[in-house]
């Protein structure tokens, strides 16, 4: 389990991520790990917090609680500086500027402009400026919530190059498209946006043919009253933690993905971009971690009897299998039929070593 670090504090020094870690230590029920921020403010404390954060979070675009970068000099730097710290960047790649003339463009905008307002281009741009930087600097670049054709063709190529970049995105961007917006309203505004069938498709086969490495959630719980809101002061994100297998699952009853390359998106290849040790396989030496589920046993998703706080599903009456029965942790049973057992238990995670670029 990571955090994506657009919430107050942010984790800018080495106290503030040992502080945050203690929090989750104290409550959390899986293993986590922390990302640090990759702010100005935090780059004398990069070479400090490496050895406890699996990356560097870097906003690109602004989103719900932090803001963009706008200056191509400050990003190279940002860029040089992760990489001299040793640690990848897990970056929010969408062009300021363009996201800037979005709102400008569409100043009335409702959830249904809302994939126009943060458009292809800003996605694609901020990967290609992104990319050329990874071939400057030597960082490792992981992009986070891939949303677009254009952005898995710009991963593959980089990839095809032998660049140290990796992609992951959503189910939001896998079963959704901005059409559900007439039945779905501000429950599908997330950041990037959803967007069209076509980009549904190519990121569909990115998970297919190794393009794109991971399935991710980026969970959002906001509560129902907040996403009802007016569209412009509604926060992004939606919650979907808790359907990540029965939705990853539903790929492979759909034919889309073979069964062993679904498992590997969700737990070895997960685990192996962000370099996690101990994790993502069932071998000697790794950590015992297993979920048992009956894949064809299915049900109605109800937002309000998940676990997540929100109560609330953009997936409401999907009908998916799939569904947790039993979860190990390190060899502990921790959940069973519905119900976590035992007290918080989650340890941090532990990552590869820190290599700083060469150069």
């Amino acid at each position: 389990m990571g955090e994506v670090q657009n919430n107050p504090p942010l984790t800018t020094t080495r106290r503030a991520l040992d502080e945050r870690l203690a929090l989750v230590r104290s409550r959390s029920r899986v293993d986590f790990g922390c990302l640090a921020n990759l702010l100005e403010s935090s780059l004398p404390e990069l070479s400090a917090m490496a050895p406890r954060t699996p990356a560097f979070k870097c906003f690109l675009g602004g989103s719900t609680g932090l803001g963009g970068q706008t200056d191509p000099e400050t990003i190279r730097l940002l860029f040089e500086q992760a990489a001299r710290a040793g640690r990848p960047i897990v970056a929010h790649c969408e062009q300021e500027e363009l996201l800037q003339a979005g709102k400008l463009a569409y100043p009335t905008a409702s959830v249904r402009e809302h994939h126009l307002a943060r458009s292809h281009a800003a996605e694609t741009e901020s990967i290609r400026h992104s990319i050329e930087l990874v071939r400057r600097c030597g960082v490792e670049l992981h992009v986070f919530h891939l949303s677009t054709a254009g952005g898995v063709e710009l991963v593959r190529a980089a990839r095809r190059e032998g660049l140290p970049v990796s992609a992951s995105t959503g189910p939001n961007y896998l079963f959704l498209t901005h059409e559900d917006a007439e039945r779905l309203g501000n429950l599908l505004k997330v950041n990037p946006s959803i967007k069209t069938y076509a980009d549904r498709a190519a990121l569909r086969a990115g998970l297919a043919d190794g393009t794109v490495s991971a399935i991710a959630t980026d969970h959002a719980p906001h509560p129902l009253f907040e996403k009802l809101r007016p569209y412009a002061h509604a926060p992004s994100g939606m919650p979907s933690v808790d359907l990540l297998w029965p939705l990853t699952w539903e790929l492979v009853r759909q034919g889309l993905l073979g069964p062993e390359r679904a498992l590997d998106l969700v737990t070895r290849s997960a685990a192996r971009t962000l370099h996690l040790q101990r994790k993502g396989e069932l071998a000697p030496g790794f950590d015992g971690d297993v979920v048992l589920f009956d894949p064809h046993a299915s049900r109605r998703v109800e937002g309000a009897s998940l676990p997540s706080t929100s109560r609330w599903s953009a997936f409401e009456g999907f009908e998916l299998a799939g569904f947790p029965r039993f979860v190990v942790r390190r060899g502990v049973l921790a959940w069973a039929d519905g119900q976590a057992l035992g007290e918080a238990g989650g340890e941090p995670l532990e990552f590869g070593p820190v290599v700083p670029a060469k150069g």
